[in-house]
């Protein structure tokens, strides 16, 4: 009976310190992951940058209405001029 009480409490302590194991790499900051987040706004300024300069492009062609088109840099900039000149 004595030994199943040690065998208990040996297992106990064992699982206690692999659990604090696993929580102290889990809560240990991973640089991957910053590195992860630093690619994606990256690439996001990457693919905004491409659709802004097909929607010049598309501006200049005239395939889209001029200050019509959401993103396109040359549209905004006919905007601003038009709220300036209407103020």
């Amino acid at each position: 009976m004595k030994f199943l009480q040690i065998f208990t409490i040996v297992l106990l302590l064992a699982n206690l310190i692999y659990t604090g194991c696993i929580l102290r790499e889990t809560l240990a900051p991973n640089p991957a992951i910053a590195q992860i987040q630093e690619l994606k706004e990256h690439t996001m300024i990457r693919d905004t940058q491409l659709i802004q300069a097909v929607l010049m492009l598309h501006h200049e062609a005239g395939l889209h209405d001029v200050g019509e088109e959401f993103m396109c840099p040359m549209c905004d900039q006919i905007k601003k001029q038009m709220q300036m000149v209407s103020k």
